[in-house]
């Protein structure tokens, strides 16, 4: 609680902040005290009604256990990071798949068709740069928004 109150833009460092092993203090919780126990002091600190990015960070810092936030943080997925960025650009860039994440990657055509705010790159391109590209969410994502190639 202490840490969302003085670091709330950081989730009270919950996934940016690694010890010296280079784990977070939302997996030193999950081993600690269990997954399920962590996850509902979690939810007690960060109410899923105060709209914060959380996923975001999540993506970003640990996106392995993404979905299990994803289920207690669903209205999330709609918002935009603190650099205007959609959770869609967000999954992309850091590997998501349409076959890890279909439903994270299948989206309206309003965000299909945007340029990601930090890179410039449409979504397209952001699949095609990613360590882990995968040639189906490419071509998915161009079939989707065809008139960027013009």
């Amino acid at each position: 609680r202490a840490g969302m109150k003085y670091f709330p833009s950081d989730f009270g460092f919950l996934f940016n902040r690694k010890n010296v092993d280079g784990v977070s203090a939302c997996r030193l919780a999950f081993r600690e005290y269990g997954k399920e126990c962590a996850l509902r002091c979690i939810l007690e600190c960060i109410p899923p009604e105060e709209d914060y990015p959380i996923l975001h960070h999540v993506l970003q810092h640990e996106p392995e256990i993404f979905n299990d936030f994803a289920a207690m943080y669903h209205n999330a997925l709609f918002l935009r990071g603190k650099n205007g960025r959609r959770i869609f650009h967000t999954a992309l860039d850091s590997g998501k798949t349409i076959r890890s994440d279909p439903l994270l990657i299948v989206r309206g055509d309003d965000e299909v068709e945007e340029r990601d705010p930090v890179t410039g790159l449409y979504p397209f391109m952001l699949a095609a740069s990613s360590d882990s590209s995968d040639l189906a969410t490419v071509n998915y994502l161009l079939r989707r928004n065809p008139g960027v190639l013009r």
